[in-house]
């Protein structure tokens, strides 16, 4: 057996809980993993990038730059789609993939649907949206994650391919996320699809994205969406709230030796708010749910949430606040976060094991609401 199965075994018998910022957290990590060292996983895949002069490192913000100004900011968002993405491994087999368009009033946008080509009855359905800060990433990213979803459950899974800022300011992305939910409600039978099974889920932005669907499902009344699954998602556009949950990098407990690296990263993704807000979201209001979901008033709004997280990831405590305002408001929630792994790790589906497990962890959640 392959290292690679070994700790994917590992991950899925062996899980820490324990309590943080209020709630309860499973802890996973593969065989061999040190506390405060990056995962060996991830650690050899940086050396291999390195090595081969493809490593796509987050860059410093822009200096001295207006970034408050739309063409710059557009500028600099264009800049960091160009970093974005990356290989990985289809491990699937007899995955049916569908291309499909879906028509609104402003403008059409593809969706990739995938299913098991054995499926007779009709499957749950996720609909998927890729990470990449609203203004970056593609389907093609996330295709392999996806597959892996629809052979595990199985289930039909709807790889969205969305509307990207700049080109496209929101509203449009969060449009075309809840469009995405009423193509698929409208279009069950032909998709072979369970409408009242129908998950939303996203890693980074699309974990914003779905989290803006399921605010938008509840707050037309439509009630379509039954769970979400949120993947290292972006909770908040508003430096007010970023400064206030931030951990201190000190709080991560990383080696020394990483501390100039997780904090150039960590500096860079915090300092990004502006560049979204400004090329992303425009002359919409960044508090609002769809946005910055940690502001919604009410959270009893959201369906079932499973959270997962990286332990060295700056959007980390912002997953923990939200999961504790969940709780607090009576929703079944679930959060995971896995021991030494950054942000963007389902990104090396078929790499890195825990992008796989990542993909289990997900079905046992869907298993676990949609039989009670």
């Amino acid at each position: 057996m392959s290292d690679y199965r070994k700790d994917l075994q590992f991950l899925g018998k062996y899980t820490d809980l324990e309590k943080e910022d209020g709630i309860e957290v499973y802890f996973k990590k593969t065989r061999n993993q040190n506390p405060g060292e990056l995962n060996p996983y991830l650690a050899a895949d940086m050396r291999k990038a390195q090595e081969g002069g493809t490593n796509q490192a987050v860059g410093e913000m822009p200096q001295d730059v207006d970034l408050s100004n739309v063409e710059a900011a557009s500028m600099a968002a264009l800049a960091m789609r160009q970093m974005m993405g990356s290989a990985n491994v289809d491990l699937s087999n007899n995955i049916d993939v569908a291309e499909h368009t879906i028509k609104t009033a402003e403008g059409s946008f593809p969706v990739r649907v995938y299913r098991h080509m054995n499926q007779k009855d009709k499957a749950p359905a996720i609909i998927f949206y890729h990470g990449g800060g609203f203004i970056g990433g593609k389907m093609d990213v996330v295709e392999n994650f996806c597959k892996g979803l629809s052979e595990k459950l199985p289930a039909v899974v709807i790889n969205v391919g969305y509307h990207l800022a700049p080109e496209h300011p929101a509203p449009a992305a969060t449009n075309d996320a809840y469009q995405a939910v009423l193509w698929v409600v409208q279009n069950a039978d032909m998709l072979h699809a369970d409408a009242s099974k129908i998950v939303v889920s996203g890693d980074s932005a699309g974990g914003t994205l779905a989290a803006a669907a399921s605010f938008i499902d509840r707050e037309k009344g439509t009630n379509y969406i039954g769970m979400q699954a949120l993947l290292y998602p972006s909770l908040t556009l508003l430096d007010e709230e970023n400064q206030k949950y931030a951990w201190p990098i000190e709080r991560f407990h990383f080696e020394k030796n990483l501390e100039k690296q997780m904090g150039d990263a960590f500096n860079s993704m915090g300092g990004a708010n502006v560049i979204l807000r400004t090329a992303y979201v425009r002359d919409q209001d960044p508090a609002s749910p769809i946005y910055s979901p940690l502001s919604a008033k009410d959270k009893s709004v959201y369906p079932p949430t499973l959270l997962v997280s990286a332990e060295f990831d700056y959007l980390r405590p912002f997953a923990n606040v939200f999961a504790k305002e969940l709780e607090e408001a009576g929703v079944k929630t679930k959060s995971i976060c896995y021991v030494g792994m950054m942000h963007a790790f389902i990104d090396k589906y078929g790499i890195f094991p825990q992008a796989e497990d990542c993909a289990e962890e997900v079905i046992k959640m869907m298993q676990e609401v949609f039989q009670d």
